[in-house]
């Protein structure tokens, strides 16, 4: 499990662990992605100094916590609101890559992923990837500016996931991975879902719909205001995302919830507590309970044929970094 992220004093909760799992952090102002202090990027070459630690905790424990990347992690940063883009980047990274446990949701179906750095080299962006190098940070706790909600993390985070327990990414590697998206920027088609051949024997089985009473069930609990904002019966509402992302042949739990989770997110009260404890709030974290619980249900999946589709993009070095990596990974949480 990760940490509880209830509260505001995220310094003052998390930063000694994260430290102590191996991550530089730096200090950033509430509520922006400002470092409080103009010679951060030190960080991004040397472990955090013990005493400044002890200092800082003291003195701003509500400051957000960003981690530097560099020579220790490579942050690869997906900046693209399209979900099935998203989606795809994560499939071809896991391909090449591996799963990382460390997967930040600051504005879905945005991510970023989180790797240790194999080598250094300079920071790039392609289309809407940008990999985060030394001279980059990115927010690991604290508020979004965009949303005002805090940033989650998929399953694993860095309070309780150790900095050589992530998968290392390399130049050779990250070429690779470069290429893939490349390729399918000049493809320029669309990915789809084809609906299975009961003729095929490599075609899987249809998924069950979700029984009519049933959704009708849940239709009824659900509560909207004025505006169309779902107030109350946000459980119920939750389980039929996920099920209508089902139903739209997703191939696994991760890309369920994701693109559920981001349209319940833009629909949805979140700032009311999950239950009747003011600590409890709804999460990602909530999506994939459901979206696992459904594939174990039915996991009998109907076949899919795909293809790609993402705007072309160039990769270039990205003004003021120093270095870094460019990969992504998939959702799936790894085994230990």
């Amino acid at each position: 499990m990760g940490a509880e992220k209830s509260g505001n004093e995220w310094f003052g909760r998390y930063a000694e662990t994260i430290v102590d799992n191996g991550y530089s952090i730096v200090a950033v102002v509430p509520g922006t992605k400002k470092p409080r202090y103009p010679k951060w990027t030190t960080a991004c070459f040397k472990d955090t100094d013990p005493i400044f630690l002890s200092r800082q905790v003291k003195k701003y424990p509500t400051d957000s916590i960003a981690l530097a990347c560099g020579t220790k992690i490579i942050a690869i940063d997906i900046d693209n609101t399209d979900c099935e883009q998203a989606i795809r980047a994560h499939e071809a990274a896991r391909t090449i890559f591996g799963d990382t446990p460390l997967v930040r949701i600051g504005e879905p179906p945005k991510r970023l992923l989180v790797y240790r750095a194999g080598e250094q080299i300079d920071t790039v962006r392609s289309g809407n990837i940008e990999v985060l190098a030394c001279g980059s940070k990115f927010v690991a706790f604290g508020i979004h500016p965009g949303t005002g909600k805090p940033y989650s993390w998929l399953e694993d985070d860095p309070t309780d996931t150790d900095l050589q327990s992530l998968p290392a990414i390399d130049r050779q590697g990250i070429e690779r991975f470069l290429r893939r998206m490349q390729a399918a920027h000049e493809a320029n088609v669309r990915i789809t879902a084809a609906p299975a051949n009961d003729n095929d024997p490599h075609a899987t089985l249809r998924q069950p719909m979700l029984a009519r009473a049933e959704r009708e069930g849940l239709e009824a609990r659900i509560v909207r205001d004025g505006t169309n904002r779902v107030i109350d019966g946000r459980e119920a509402y939750l389980t039929l995302l996920i099920w209508d992302e089902y139903q739209k042949g997703r191939t696994d739990a991760a890309s369920i919830a994701q693109c559920a989770w981001a349209r319940f997110a833009a629909s949805t009260d979140l700032g009311r507590p999950k239950g009747s404890s003011r600590r409890d709030r709804y999460s990602i974290r909530d999506a994939m309970a459901k979206a696992k619980f459904i594939l174990r249900k039915a996991p009998l999946r109907r076949s899919a044929t795909w293809a790609a589709i993402i705007p072309r993009g160039i990769c270039t070095p990205s003004a003021g970094r120093n270095t870094g990596q460019m990969t992504a990974s998939g959702f799936t949480k790894r085994k230990r």
